[in-house]
């Protein structure tokens, strides 16, 4: 059988929402690795700070892992229900 046009970009959007957050992820590790050269960096890499009035929020290496996670299953449950006719 051949899909609808919309059936096939619907198809298209939900697999990219579920690659695009991982990419993205693995591009920032990549670029925000510090150099360890011999030293031993424990705890969740500091992105950059936004400045707060009362303190600084940092936005970290486990916060971007969060959401990234929270925007894969979101897309995953998503699909999973989906009923598209063909």
């Amino acid at each position: 059988m051949k899909k609808s046009a919309k059936a096939v970009i619907i198809d298209i959007l939900l697999i990219a929402m579920m690659i695009l957050p991982l990419a993205a992820r693995i591009v920032l590790k990549i670029l925000f690795s510090p150099a360890t050269e011999g030293i031993t960096v424990t705890g969740a890499i500091i992105y950059f700070t936004i400045p707060m009035p009362i303190m600084d929020l940092p936005i970290t290496e486990s916060q971007v892992n969060s959401l990234g996670s929270y925007t894969y299953y979101s897309c995953d449950m998503s699909v999973f229900d989906t009923q598209i006719e063909y």
